[in-house]
């Protein structure tokens, strides 16, 4: 498996700080199929940096512009596949907002 090492920019405010960690925190609970495995996070260093999966075909949108059909090509998409990935995208929406909203619920 590759990783990649995925960083703040050097200089990074509080603010910025405190919302990567929050985003890395929300990404270590997620165990999806489609979703990037957080693998480890080091907030002791300048700049904060995630440790994660490397995606085999780079991401979502480098994915779908590679594979964009045009006049003289054609694609190994199908409306069938784009539409599954439009569901697939939603359900980790959906996910992802349940839980954050399970947070909130807790919080408050």
């Amino acid at each position: 498996m590759l990783f990649i090492l995925q960083t703040l920019r050097k200089g990074a405010t509080n603010k910025e700080k405190l919302e990567f960690i929050e985003e890395a925190k929300l990404m270590a609970q997620f165990r999806h199929p489609n979703i990037l495995q957080l693998v480890g996070i080091c907030i002791d260093t300048d700049p904060c940096c995630l440790l994660l999966e490397l995606m085999d075909s780079g991401d979502l949108l480098k994915y779908l512009r590679s594979n964009r059909p045009y006049i003289d090509t054609a694609t190994n998409l199908t409306l069938v596949d784009l539409l599954k990935m439009c569901v697939d995208v939603a359900r980790v929406r959906r996910n992802h907002l349940q839980t954050r909203l399970q947070k909130h619920s807790l919080k408050t």
